[in-house]
């Protein structure tokens, strides 16, 4: 049998979801408020529910269950593994059953007998009473740090008329003596010093800062903002433990009649009474109630949480309330350097706002949709991040004045993330997606080289795709994609390119003949290669095409199409005499751009041609290579099979060049050509042609 009851053990679950949410009982109430209809979910409940005080009813299920399935994706996050409604429900019921008392057994009516006389109960013990008067005038019932205690938002700062009447409070609770005769309160006395004692713990690591001007405690700032909000946090978890013990202990009391008149301060007896009452006109059971009932929900301030950038949240709020920036409606969070806050439309029926100070950028404030957009195109990320993924949204203007993004926008620039500067863009559909802005590096993937094993080309133009799709799992070549990939092979870009080659050579060589290679085809990967050989079997040209879905190596949907000259004198020998097979710049850019054509559409087509989210940045990656070593065992210069002279002299040494595009893979042609021709004179300044440029590459 377990040590711990049922009761104990729903609680100590329900904290751990909570604090591994990072939800306080406030933004917990502000979102159950805005459901619909709203929802009671109170601090007082709350606090009773994860203290183990009280165990949620049947009859509350609906605000049971709001509570769980909005703090389970948000403790996911962090670790905490959802379990589901359901094994929440059966938790909650086997509390429910432990803290139900069994029904008495009903006993034969007795014979009559003369009337007995009622016995009257007997007193609390004079040791306890005292013992009682103690605790209540060391804590007193009604004193105002009670009140505050409940209703503060932060332990960032914490009042000395607070701090220093707990922490008084706490050597001689642990020291009196004797102990409780009753053991009920015997045992709620100890589990109050330990929860007074983590209070303090916390209260005694605060400055004092009153020598300022300011009679409070202040929590230190030891170096980011992110370790000084984890020190509130566990302040404010200490504070949400002595509440309830507190409030255990005082109701436990009150059973047993050891509250006293005198529990309460002579300012409140003197408030409760009026022209025609008494201070003792009330019971001390109602006093108590008036105590522990939930507190009004409290507008959340601007800046609250984050009382370090509170000043810059409320000019932005200033400058925007004109335009229906209304009141906060969640305390403000951080994201790295970023302060955020949620705000209602100062119109009812209009989507709520995101107010974002992120740095280098004015303040903007975002409706809701178009934030719930931004997170849902980067929620892919495999850090879990989005807004680390794809950053935070760039104004049009660089005049630095806060602005807004309506709902109605269409498209919008994002920078600051890891995948890069990017844009999102509402399609005909209605959905989001982020697109990368184009930029240009030289970092190769894994499958730069790949099924190249065994080949000697004397020139390769290959255009590699990396797609890092999210969801993949599902996708797969089915028999009939693959035959419908057959069948457009022979007349798609990568085939008119290679026809291309040799009909400016005066020879009508076509690229009809595809066939698989005897490796590298199965449900989640496909390969096909058109080869032009000589009389005797030697191959002279070829074209292959390959795409695989994500491995063990490789996550992300991989695209490969190239042309290969394998042999210069074997192609020499099915053309004209005397037509030179060295490539122009010309050649090579209509070969690339036929490339691409094929690997970020036709392919695609063999898995469905997916419009999936990116979980990072897709790259198209050009490599120009000579791979065919000379009588010496060297590799030969590119120069030597590809006529680099447009880009003017360089270094014409290197055997390779290669440059990695970040941008959509599927653009128009015009885009596409442009991007490629930039992207090439990019790669020829940076391997030593410094005076290449557009005008080099006419195609």
């Amino acid at each position: 049998m377990e040590e711990t009851s049922a009761c104990d053990r729903l609680a100590a679950d329900l904290r751990v979801l909570r604090e591994a949410s990072r939800l306080t009982y406030n933004a917990i109430t502000a979102q159950a408020k805005k459901q619909t209809p709203p929802l009671k979910l109170g601090g007082s409940k709350l606090s009773a529910w994860f203290s183990g005080k009280n165990v949620p009813k049947k009859d509350d299920d609906a605000a049971f269950r709001y509570l769980i399935q909005l703090l389970e994706p948000r403790a996911k996050k962090h670790g905490v593994t959802s379990k589901g409604i359901d094994w929440w429900r059966a938790r909650r019921d086997e509390a429910a059953a432990e803290r139900t008392p069994p029904a008495a057994p009903i006993k034969p009516a007795p014979h009559p007998t003369l009337p007995a006389t009622t016995l009257p109960a007997a007193p609390p013990h004079a040791g306890d009473t005292a013992k009682a008067e103690r605790l209540l005038r060391l804590l007193p019932l009604d004193g105002p740090w009670l009140g505050w205690l409940e209703d503060a938002q932060t332990m960032l700062k914490v009042p000395l008329t607070v701090s220093d009447l707990v922490c008084d409070a706490h050597r001689p609770l642990e020291k009196d003596l004797p102990d409780y005769i009753d053991p009920e309160l015997h045992d709620a006395h100890g589990a109050l010093v330990t929860a007074l004692a983590a209070l303090c713990w916390e209260l005694n690591g605060m400055n004092d800062i009153s020598d300022e001007g300011q009679p409070v405690l202040e929590i230190s700032h030891p170096g980011t903002s992110a370790e000084r909000n984890e020190l509130n946090r566990q302040a404010c978890q200490a504070r949400d433990g002595f509440i309830p013990a507190y409030r255990a202990m005082v109701n436990l009391l009150n059973r047993k009649n050891l509250l006293p008149p005198a529990s309460l301060s002579p300012d409140a007896l003197s408030r409760q009474a009026g022209p025609e009452r008494t201070p003792y006109a009330r019971s001390d059971g109602a006093r108590l109630r008036d105590t522990t009932a939930e507190p009004h929900p409290r507008t959340p301030r601007i800046g609250q949480g984050m009382p370090e950038r509170a000043r810059e949240l409320r000019q932005a709020h200033q400058a925007l309330a004109h335009q229906g920036l209304g009141e906060p409606a969640d305390e403000a969070w951080e994201h790295g350097t970023t302060a955020l806050q949620d705000f209602h439309h100062t119109d009812s029926g209009e989507p709520d706002w995101v107010l974002c100070l992120a740095d280098d950028h004015p303040p903007v404030a975002v409706a809701a949709p178009i934030w719930q957009a931004i997170i849902d195109a980067g929620r892919a990320d495999p850090g879990q991040d989005a807004l680390a993924a794809i950053g935070f949204p760039v104004p049009p203007a660089g005049d630095g004045a806060p602005w807004l993004i309506q709902t109605d926008l269409e498209s919008l620039d994002l920078a600051g993330g890891h995948w890069g500067d990017g844009r999102l863009t509402r399609r005909r559909n209605g959905d989001w997606r982020w697109e990368p802005r184009p930029r240009f590096s030289f970092e190769q993937g894994r499958s730069a080289t790949a099924w190249t094993s065994g080949q000697t080309p004397a020139l390769r133009l290959r255009v590699v795709l990396n797609l890092p799709w999210a969801s993949t799992d599902g996708l797969e070549i089915t028999a009939q994609r693959r035959r419908d990939l057959e069948r457009k092979l022979p007349y798609s870009q990568l085939a008119g390119a290679m026809t291309m080659l040799s009909k400016r050579r005066a020879a009508d060589l076509p690229a009809a003949r595809w066939t698989r290679t005897p490796s590298c085809n199965s449900s989640r990967s496909l390969s096909y290669q058109c080869t032009l050989t000589t009389t005797d079997g030697a191959p002279a040209l070829q074209a292959a095409a390959m795409l695989s879905l994500p491995g063990t190596i490789e996550t992300s949907v991989t695209a490969c199409a190239e042309i290969l000259i394998d042999d210069r004198d074997a192609w020499a020998a099915l053309l004209q005499p005397d037509w030179p097979t060295q490539l122009t710049l010309e050649e090579a850019q209509a070969v690339l751009l036929g490339a691409w054509e094929a690997a970020a559409k036709l392919l695609p087509e063999a898995i469905g041609a997916p419009q999936l989210r990116w979980s990072s940045a897709p790259t198209i990656e050009l490599r120009l290579s000579s791979e065919r070593c000379g009588p010496n065992g060297v590799l030969p210069p590119l120069a030597q099979v590809l006529d680099l002279t447009s880009f003017g002299d360089g270094d014409d040494h290197r055997p390779v060049m290669a440059v990695t595009i970040t941008a959509a893979p599927c653009l128009a042609a015009e885009d596409r050509r442009n991007l490629l021709r930039q992207a090439l004179v990019h790669m020829g300044r940076a391997f030593g042609y410094v005076d290449a440029d557009l005008d080099a590459l006419h195609y």
